[in-house]
């Protein structure tokens, strides 16, 4: 079934269609050899248009053969054709997914509820300060959300809470603490585990923030990804590489107390001076003005 694994949405779709100000269909384009009617593609691109920062009715794929569009409710596509036969099709296109049609027939779209097995809040997240919740079952009913940041929890405690697009409870922690700069900072953290106490919700976030910083200096000051590599040996010796490169960068950081990103920006500078000072070495003359 489509869409029927939930998946965090780290990519965007390459179009976001709107009327009114509402995004009504999503489009994204694929490359001519990748299946658009059915499997991971189709999946991904459902994902986008029922994420609840989107909530688009319809959404379409188009791979320069084909074209096919599916309505969110229904598995099966509402239209498809090849694009040799577009003239064909227009006035259905048109009919379908113009700016006038979707205004006319664009339906109340509604949160998708999230069930509890395929929310994974148990290794504890934090929210935004705008975002808005609801501090019951009864008040999310209603309608009746605040923004988290106006919601009045004391530092280093916990308390329940409801999410418009959850359908189970979280539990809420307000985290204060001070920054490198000594300004002070709020952190507001949430997880499925309504047993869990201030001290091991903030223990286990911190346990989440190192794997974060791990993957984000790997990517970054290790180049995993710059891979220019397109065979599986040359790809698995990037990824060596990029490995090695990474624990040489923790073993500076460990001995020197200079985090990642300042050691590459130091390694690099050497680098550009070493690079010029060879320059000049074989260019004596010096550079016109």
């Amino acid at each position: 079934m489509v869409g029927a694994r939930r998946r965090k949405l780290t990519n965007f779709p390459d179009y976001l269609l709107e009327v009114d100000d509402k995004y009504v269909w999503v489009l994204d384009a694929k490359d001519p050899n990748e299946n658009i009617t059915s499997g991971r593609n189709v999946e991904q691109v459902y994902f986008y248009a029922i994420h609840p920062e989107i909530r688009a009715p319809w959404f379409a794929l188009c791979n320069g053969k084909e074209f096919i569009c599916f309505d969110i409710s229904i598995q099966q596509p509402i239209l498809h054709f090849n694009l040799s036969d577009i003239e064909k099709y227009w006035n259905e296109l048109k009919r379908l997914l113009s700016s006038e049609s979707c205004a006319a027939s664009m339906p109340e779209v509604k949160p998708v509820p999230i069930m509890k097995e395929e929310f994974d809040y148990s290794s504890v997240k934090p929210l935004k300060e705008n975002r808005k919740l609801a501090v019951s079952g009864e008040a999310k009913q209603r309608g009746q959300y605040v923004a988290v940041s106006m919601l009045e929890v004391a530092a280093a405690t916990t308390r329940q809470i409801r999410l418009e697009a959850v359908a189970f409870p979280l539990l809420l922690t307000k985290e204060v603490f001070t920054n490198e700069a000594s300004s002070v900072g709020v952190r507001y953290l949430v997880s499925s585990d309504l047993t869990l106490s201030f001290d091991k919700l903030t223990k286990l976030y911190q346990k989440r923030w190192s794997l974060e910083v791990y993957h984000k200096s790997l990517k970054q000051n290790a180049s995993l990804e710059k891979s220019p590599t397109r065979t599986t040996t040359t790809q698995r010796n990037h990824l060596f590489v990029s490995l090695c490169a990474y624990v040489k960068l923790e073993a500076l950081k460990l001995k020197t107390g200079v985090v990642h990103f300042t050691l590459k920006s130091k390694i690099y500078l050497s680098a550009l001076k070493a690079a010029y000072a060879e320059v000049v070495k074989l260019n004596p003359q010096p550079l016109a003005a």
